[in-house]
């Protein structure tokens, strides 16, 4: 049988028009009018669907063989001895004779393939991150910049001296406010390593530009030493205190806008304080924003990668990568404490960071802190621990982060069972944690009123930790009511979370009584606030809806942290906010104290004046001991209130440490 060539197979319509498909008749499937429409002299419509029997495109099927030689390769090395262990073949051009030592040395494979990234170094000098997503780490020499880190530098203090009213600081003034920032900010904000500073600060006169300062830099530290100041050269109002250190904020501001184009580990420096000092000023959306700006110019720098390495290339020295691990530790630091300050998601991922901590051995390790107990006048000399100090405080607050984020996140709720199961691990992680600090680290368990041995660093770290564990657990209260009442009667509620929470605040209480006493709250550092405003809403809290002695505590608990926060205005304006706040949500709670009936808090918003008077705590103590000899009162952190007793038992700070011991064991309550 034979056909001619010409002819054509039967062609199948796969798509019939919706005129053909009512009719039942045949559609030869025209695209724009089939024969039985043009017949019928109708519109002629077609319907078009996934065609679901089309195969997947070649790419999709190269892919899926790829992830199953991948695969392959990964059971082979489970199975060394199995047949499906890939061979190793050898590069014949790599082996032969002929190839040249840059050929064996540099494999372009290996190096395109590394996920990395690498360090390039600019033509100023200074270092810069590049991840391999980004190319620039296959580059081996230079990057050249319009201009480098020095010349912004240079070009920003230029400006400044040429735009702002000249200010001079004198030596007097310089060593009271350095003295000043080593005293009550940086050793638990741990931004710069006082021995480098120091170190490049050395000469006479003192030189604009060091390895390890900058005026930018400078400016920065005088402007938020400032606020720890009562000099009224310094404040561009004499009488406001909120304008203490404005002039040299204004520079920070002037040399910012130059060194940004170029930022170094200076500039970092600079705008991780400058984030603290718009905070202070009440402007937490512009603090937010430097918070950012500094850890972008960290990654920039790649100080979140560990530079180490660069000390035998002969990038770095090291002593650069300690003041870069330093630096780092103090972005760290900062993104957490915005995290949990303000509930804002955080930059930093800990996938991301391989940046280690500055060893123990670290001569900042073994600075001492001077103070004055102000309750006995008597000195106070300890060791500062700088380094321990910022890398437990890192443990603590990497420790919460998951939970934290996770608790608060809008795409879970609080009874999901991955915020049930991440609590309980959290939980058990920051009690073993906190039950085995260092003895440096720890509190007595009765703290006296002579205390020498507690540095207010120390006080801050216990502060955070317990905030800590009232915002994992907080999400989770669950106070039963009675239908008739407004308020249930004491030990009503036996669960797990308000126990801890109310704990914790009342620890918070008590940390904050004795600051009080011994150091005061003038010069407590900014995050104090977040702690005093985050114990005050659980009092305030048992105060609306508990009775008894349980309400009663809350309300004199609660007095020492408005009296704590009214201290701290002097130095933070933010303290303001939050005692306004706590105004407001005792208002709305309909919670009945005597904290609130200040005129101040019913008329205007509380101007800069320090507060005046003597504390609550201070009279509590005054009612006891009418003599005035505090150093036979202790605190008892076994006592359910603030309470003072005169008893003469010997501190063992080994045995009788301060631990979570008597918190009540966690158990899911869902």
């Amino acid at each position: 049988m034979s056909s001619s060539k010409g002819s054509k197979g039967r062609q199948r319509v796969t798509t019939a028009c919706l005129g053909c498909r009512d009719k039942r008749t045949k559609c030869n499937g025209h695209p724009i009018q089939c024969s039985a429409c043009q017949y019928r002299n109708q519109e002629c419509v077609y319907h078009f669907t996934e065609n679901k029997r089309k195969p997947p495109s070649k790419t999709y099927v190269k892919a899926l063989e790829a992830r199953v030689e991948a695969l392959e390769k990964q059971l082979a090395l489970l199975q060394p001895d199995s047949e499906l262990r890939t061979p190793i073949v050898q590069n014949e051009s790599s082996s032969s004779p002929g190839s040249s030592y840059q050929a064996r040395l540099v494999d372009p494979v290996d190096e395109v393939t590394d996920t990395l990234g690498g360090f390039c170094v600019a033509d100023g000098g200074e270092i810069r991150y590049f991840g391999s997503r980004s190319n620039f780490n296959l580059i081996q020499g230079t990057i050249v910049s319009k201009k480098s880190s020095k010349d912004m530098q240079r070009e920003g203090h230029n400006a400044a001296s040429s735009q702002l009213q000249p200010f001079e600081v004198s030596q007097d003034l310089h060593e009271h406010l350095l003295q000043l920032y080593w005293t009550w900010q940086n050793p638990w904000q741990y931004f710069v390593s006082p021995t480098l500073l120091t170190s490049s600060l050395l000469g006479e006169p003192i030189s604009l530009f060091g390895p390890f300062h900058s005026p930018l830099l400078l400016s920065a530290v005088y402007a938020l030493a400032s606020r720890y100041s009562d000099r009224p050269e310094i404040r561009t109002d004499p009488q406001d205190p909120n304008t203490a250190g404005d002039i040299f904020l204004a520079q920070v501001r002037v040399m910012l806008q130059y060194e940004s184009e170029a930022p170094t580990t200076r500039t970092v420096q600079a705008v991780l304080l400058l984030s603290l000092i718009e905070t202070a000023r009440d402007k937490e959306a512009l603090g937010f924003i430097y918070c950012g700006m500094a850890t972008r110019m960290a990654l920039n720098l790649g100080l979140h990668v560990d530079s180490s390495p660069c000390v035998s290339k002969g990038l770095l020295t090291a002593e650069e990568v300690e003041d870069r691990q330093v630096t780092w530790g103090g972005v760290y630091m900062l993104d957490k404490l915005f995290n949990i300050g303000l509930g804002r998601p955080s930059m930093i991922q800990e996938r991301d960071v391989t940046a280690k901590p500055p060893a123990l051995e670290s001569k900042d390790e073994l600075l001492r802190w001077y103070g004055k107990n102000r309750a006995t006048q008597q000195q106070i000399v300890v060791p500062c621990h700088y380094v321990s100090m910022a890398q437990y405080s890192r443990e603590l607050f990497s420790a919460a982060a998951e939970a934290l984020d996770v608790i608060y996140s809008p795409n879970y709720t609080t009874r999901s069972t991955k915020c049930e199961d991440l609590l309980s691990k959290t939980h058990v992680r920051l009690v073993s944690f906190h039950s085995s600090l260092p003895l440096h680290l720890r509190l007595p368990r009765v703290l006296k009123a002579d205390e020498s041995t507690v540095a207010p660093h120390v006080l801050q770290f216990h502060l955070q930790y317990h905030v800590i564990c009232i915002l994992l657990h907080r999400p989770f209260l669950k106070i039963e009511r009675r239908p008739e009442t407004s308020a249930v009667e004491d030990n009503q509620d036996d669960s797990s979370h308000v126990a801890i929470c109310r704990n914790s605040a009342t620890c918070i209480s008590k940390l904050l009584a004795w600051q009080t006493m011994i150091y005061g709250m003038r010069c407590t550092p900014i995050s104090t606030v977040h702690c005093a405003f985050t114990a005050a809403i659980i009092f305030l809290t048992d105060a609306a809806t508990v009775i008894g002695k349980v309400q009663e505590s809350a309300l004199r608990n609660l007095k020492v942290c408005v009296e704590a926060l009214e201290e701290m205005e002097t130095a933070w304006s933010w303290s303001t906010r939050s005692l306004l706040a706590l105004r407001d949500i005792a208002k709305g709670w309909n919670v009945e104290s005597t904290v609130f009936d200040n005129p101040r808090y019913r008329e205007s918003p509380p101007g800069p004046e320090q507060s005046s008077g003597v504390s609550d705590f201070e009279a509590f103590l005054a009612d006891r001991d009418p003599t005035g000899l505090c150093q036979n009162i202790l605190f008892d952190w076994n006592a359910t209130d603030l309470i003072a007793t005169s008893a003469m038992a010997p501190v063992d700070f080994i045995d009788s440490d301060f631990n979570f011991n008597d918190f009540p064991s966690f158990h899911n309550l869902y």
